[in-house]
Parts: structure tokens; sequence; C-alpha cells
């Protein structure tokens, strides 16, 4: 090898040195909790212990979090949690949690279907609670408005579940960019499975008695009410409009990734494109658009489903208490 090669090896492996010591430094810095509170341990409850929520609640504690109470609606699901935190209190609903707890909490959790996301988390800031939110932040745009309303109105911390963003790969990645470790970045690209859910089911799934372990009134939530049924539970929920926000809403976090590290955004170069587009209609069923309408009519009857279920939907929610 000759001595420029050598430089050049060496020198390659100092950067890469130097930036793994910067990203492993400002990784551990994530993981300091309750400097507000004077040392202490950040004090949470968790809602939603099953699937992401386990890890989830995992990774609070191993962080020196400390969990005060917890929320699953579905005990068969949360019972790895429910039997290894014996002694702490267990809800099915988050309401009931959070108005228990409030004094004895600093933050809460947020690991539960789309659906739920934007009203647990609303109802845990308005008790000035510090959030931390899995991704998707919520399933409408509107609701991700009102929950950046209130987190300036009740000035508490918020944290979006978006790993790729918080882990130290993506600033390790972004200091070898800034450093000209890979030269001019022409072209990114990002994929992703998605969905490994059925999508356009033309029909509700067949109504099944509610399994004995399943409070289904407090998993509906905010929305319309309906019958159980096993097409919902426990991931399917992602293909259907009321409770999930579909691929988009599960791994739209893999699209900003690389173009903010890269800056991109401020070039004007991305151009997302991606395959057929399905309408939301009828009484919340997602089904192939309607081919051959005018766009008038098409826009008069999504206008009047919407206001329809809209209908449907305040008064279920009056009817149980949502």
């Amino acid at each position: 090898m000759s001595n420029s090669q050598d430089q050049t090896h060496s020198s390659r492996r100092a950067f890469l040195g130097a930036t793994s010591a910067a990203a492993a430094a400002l990784g551990s810095a994530e993981l300091v909790y309750g400097d507000h509170h004077k040392g202490k341990p950040l004090r949470f409850a968790q809602i939603g212990c099953g699937g992401k929520g386990s890890s989830d609640l995992n990774n609070t504690v191993s962080s020196g979090g400390k969990l005060i109470a917890m929320c699953d609606v579905d005990k068969g699901r949360a019972q790895g949690h429910f039997n290894k935190y014996k002694n702490v209190p267990r809800y099915s609903d988050y309401r009931e949690m959070l108005a228990k707890h409030k004094d004895e909490i600093d933050a809460v959790v947020v690991s539960t279907p789309d659906h739920i996301h934007a009203v647990a988390a609303l109802a845990a800031m308005k008790l000035g609670k510090h959030v931390y939110v899995q991704k998707p932040l919520a399933r409408t745009y509107g609701e991700c408005m009102a929950l950046l309303k209130a987190t300036r109105k009740y000035k508490v911390v918020t944290q979006m579940g978006n790993q790729g963003h918080a882990g130290s790969g993506l600033k390790l990645w972004k200091k070898m960019m800034d450093d000209n470790a890979f030269g001019e970045v022409l072209e990114l690209h990002s994929w992703s499975n998605r969905p490994i859910w059925p999508q356009g089911m033309t029909t509700y799934p067949p109504e099944a008695p509610v399994p004995d372990s399943l409070d289904w009134d407090s998993w509906i939530g905010p929305m319309a009410e309906r019958p159980f049924g096993k097409g919902f539970l426990p991931f399917s929920w992602r293909g259907w409009w009321d409770f999930g926000a579909g691929a988009m809403g599960d791994m739209a976090r893999l699209l900003d990734l690389w173009p903010d590290a890269a800056h991109l955004h401020h070039r004007g170069g991305l151009r997302p494109r991606g395959g057929g587009l399905s309408q939301v209609v009828g009484d919340h069923l997602p089904v192939p658009p309607h081919q051959g309408l005018p766009q008038g009519h098409q826009d008069d009857l999504a206008r009047r489903r919407q206001a329809s279920q809209a209908s449907h939907r305040s008064r279920s929610q009056a009817q149980r208490g949502w």
C-alpha cells in the first residue's frame, strides 16, 4: 500500500471514529430523563401495553422512567406487562387512569392505534403532562394541528415516536454528510413493503362475540360505534379509515429521513411517486374510485357522506360518553 493510500485510509478511520463518538454522545443525551424534576426519575403512565406499546414501555423504564399506571383495552395482549408489573395499577380506559393518577405522573406515553393518538395526547396535555406519541402523530391533519396548538398552549414537552429521527444512526449519517464523506448526493431512494395488512375491503367483518379480554367500547374510543368483528384486530385496523392512516401513516417517516439529512427539501428536489389511491366512501369503507362519474357529482356525494358520517359519529359519541 502506498503512503498516499495509507494516509487516505488512516484519515477515513479517524473520521469514522470521530463521527461515531459524536453520534454516541448525541445518542446518550436522548436517554436523560427528569431534568425538570431535579434528578428524580420521570414518572409516567403508559397507554397501550401490547404490540409497539410493549417496547415503548420497556424502553422508557430502561431509560430511567418510573411506571406509575398503565392502560390497555386488551388484557390478553397486555398480559405480559400486567404480570411483570403486578403492583402497578392497570386500566382499560385511559381517561379513568389520568383522572386517578394526574397528580402522580409527569408524562404519558401513547402507543395505541392511530385513532386514539390525538384524543389521548390532548387529554394528557390538558393536565400539563409531557407526552410521547407513537407515529403517526395522529390520523388526520386536523388532529395534528390540534396537537400542535395544545403543545404551545400548555407548554409541555412532546415527542413523536419517529425512531429514525431520534436514533444515533441518522445523526451519524448527517454528520458524515455535512463533512462531505459521500461527495455530492445525486439521488436518494426510500421504499417500504407496506401495506402488510388487508386493504380495499367492501364489507365489514362479520359481527362476532367480543372476547372477554377486550374492552371494545374503549378500543373504538371517539369513533362511530360499530359491532366487533375479527377483521379489525389485532393489526388489521390500519386498513380501515376510521382507525388507521394506512401505509403512509405507518411508514411515511422513512420518506423524510434522508432528504432532511441531505437538505434536499431546500432544493426542490423531492418527487414522490406512488400507486393508485382509493377513495374512502360509504360508511367508512375503502372502495375503488368512482369511474365515469362527473367530478361535480363525486364532490357532492363526498360532501353528503361526510355530513352523514359526522352526524352519526356525534350521536354515537354522545350516547357512549365520548
